[in-house]
């Protein structure tokens, strides 16, 4: 069993107490992260998601890109992203019509390796605008292989944010491992 949703409310109904943590998962077992439609209060001003984690994958391309979805929309030309990366993997900037392609480190690459993902989006709840998040990466090897990228993820809706999902590239064929985590936060 999965650690579960945190409340976000407290015992007084008023926006202020609908701050914080709205959401922390940490996996049991192999899987993915949905908060459900609404799961995400619309009191706030920024949304805050971090990852940290590493997929299942074992054959095939082991890494495997994160990719963090808004309200269900797993369609790719309704996202962009533009990204400049570090380190020593492949440098340099991109983009494309697709969610930001965060690379997670698979189960059979280096004991203890994994991916720290940290997306925050301003005015994720108002309709005047499509959204943009500033996305930093970091994919940590061991001491000579490592991976930060920093940019942004454009989602081309205006509808406010009410539900977030994070799941690999090629889900459900490789899912998230057991103690990969989610946290989300409105402020």
């Amino acid at each position: 069993m999965n650690e579960g949703v945190y409340p976000f409310g407290g015992g007084i109904n008023s926006p202020l107490t609908q701050l914080g943590t709205v959401y922390r998962l940490e996996l049991n077992s192999d899987g993915m992260f949905d908060t459900g439609q609404g799961g995400i209060p619309q009191h706030g001003d920024i949304l805050e998601i971090e990852l940290f984690g590493r997929s299942n994958a074992t054959t095939g391309s082991i890494t495997k890109s994160a990719y963090v979805y808004f309200n269900g929309d797993f369609t790719a030309t309704n996202y962009y992203y533009h990204r400049y990366g570090q380190g020593s993997a492949a440098s340099g900037a991109a983009g494309a019509n697709t969610p930001y392609p965060a690379e997670t480190p698979g189960g059979t690459d280096v004991a203890g390796s994994y991916t720290h993902i940290r997306m925050r989006v301003f005015a994720y709840n108002s309709r005047m605008g499509l959204k943009i998040a500033q996305v930093q990466t970091s994919l940590y090897y061991n001491v000579t292989s490592r991976f930060e990228t920093f940019g942004m993820q454009q989602w081309l809706k205006t509808e406010p944010i009410t539900r977030v999902i994070v799941q690999t590239v090629d889900h459900p064929s490789s899912l998230f491992m057991a103690g990969s985590r989610v946290v989300m936060r409105v402020y």
